[in-house]
């Protein structure tokens, strides 16, 4: 025989999974965003056997009513995943992501575009790796240059030359300011740039 307290329980998972639903379905959210959905939309969604929707002047209406989902379109924007024609590849300046090559700001600013609602997370860091070609990482996860051409951010770079720089990064970091001068064709101590 079930108690009051275990059909209450019941009842609350069950409107915790038409929530959900709702959101991924109706709204069109991923797993991550829906569960953010469930905790603050408390107030405006209930089951009742139905999924329903709490307006403004507190009658209960279909939780698919346009009403209801031009108020969480509109209240829980930052939840919905903005909507794209065809699979447009976000714009990202081509000084971006030269940038992303050795700054973890820039790579976290790509990231950004790149994931706006689109796929998981894994598939975010694989578009990110093939947008900045090689997508070797260290233990750290950090990009790893191999080879390459130096540009104007490697301190040891015939383009980037600067010993201030050169000293900053070994004391920071001494097996990054190795891989930095080895993708520059140089080494630690060199005095001047490689030809």
């Amino acid at each position: 025989m079930t108690t009051d307290a275990e059909k209450e329980l019941v009842r609350k998972l069950t409107e915790t999974n038409k929530i959900a639903d709702f959101g991924m379905q109706v709204l069109g959210m991923d797993e991550r965003r829906a569960e953010a959905f469930i905790k603050v939309c408390g107030d405006y969604l209930k089951w009742d056997g139905t999924l329903q929707f709490k307006t403004a002047s507190g009658t209960y209406v279909a939780a698919d009513d346009p009403q209801c989902t031009g108020f969480f379109q509109r209240e829980f924007d930052y939840l919905i995943p903005a909507k794209t024609v065809g699979e447009k590849q976000a714009d990202i300046p081509p000084e971006l992501i030269e940038k992303a090559r050795a700054n973890i700001t820039a790579r976290g600013a790509i990231y950004n575009k790149l994931y706006r609602g689109k796929g998981s997370e894994a598939e975010t860091q694989a578009q990110l790796d093939k947008l900045l070609k090689g997508g070797e990482r260290d233990a750290n996860g950090r990009f790893v240059e191999r080879g390459g051409e130096p540009d104007a951010s490697n301190p040891w770079s015939r383009q980037g030359w600067n010993l201030t720089a050169q000293g900053r990064a070994l004391r920071n970091d001494p097996a990054r300011a190795e891989r930095l001068a080895k993708s520059a064709h140089s080494f630690i101590g060199a005095t001047r740039p490689s030809q």
